[in-house]
């Protein structure tokens, strides 16, 4: 099957509170299609009982710190374990390292492990098409769930249906002709516009209103 090159990936790491699920990871993935790609943000909330689990994964050396070799090893292992297929097309899914907590903030249980991904589209023609998105990453006991969002203007998504436990998403969506897509995003501007000035507005009159009031 055709792969697609490489558009972009981050790999970051984020303080958060303690996790609702001690005994696993809970695993989200963060699906956003747009017309020429596929970005997976992938977070992992380990819990306090499998925290250090995960850390001894990723940190292979058991030094007590994570070196940019095991970043890379790490971010290598999870593009692997990461699937995503348009109308068949297999898309070559990359993960790079960004920056990691310490190994003892993660052992804590209160921080998750956030990896983004994108992986280029083949050439889509309008009309209605596929993605399949599938997570086998289990360094740790698991629990996943599969999100799907786009961005202003972009495909439409017209259907949803989740399988392996939450861990694959088969995403329907639409892709309207080019003059169609220019008015989507156009009317999400002026959308935006709007909102603007009616904030503006707002702000000019409260200060209008504090100025009359402190006149009399």
């Amino acid at each position: 099957m055709k792969r697609c090159a490489l558009v972009s990936a981050v790999l970051l790491l984020a303080a958060r509170t303690a996790s609702a699920h001690p005994e696993h990871c809970a695993q989200s993935l963060f699906v956003e299609v747009e017309a020429d790609r596929v970005t997976i943000a992938v977070e992992l909330n380990p819990g306090s009982s499998v925290a250090r689990s995960l850390v001894d994964h990723i940190d292979s050396n058991r030094d007590r710190a994570i070196d940019a070799r095991e970043q890379d090893h790490y971010s290598a292992q999870l593009a692997r374990e990461l699937s995503a297929v348009i109308d068949g097309v297999a898309l070559d899914v990359r993960c790079a390292p960004r920056s990691f907590s310490s190994p003892g903030v993660l052992e804590t249980g209160a921080a998750s492990l956030t990896v983004r991904c994108a992986a280029k589209s083949p050439a889509l023609a309008a009309g209605s098409h596929e993605l399949s998105v599938r997570s086998d990453h289990r360094p740790v006991a698991s629990a996943y769930s599969i999100h799907v969002f786009t961005g202003a203007g972009g495909p439409r998504v017209t259907g949803v249906r989740r399988a392996l436990e939450g861990r694959e998403a088969h995403v329907r969506f639409a892709l309207d002709p080019p003059n169609l897509q220019w008015n989507r995003r156009a009317r999400a501007l002026a959308s935006a516009c709007g909102l603007l000035s009616l904030g503006l507005l707002g702000g000019w009159l409260r200060r209008r209103s504090r100025a009359s009031i402190l006149a009399r």
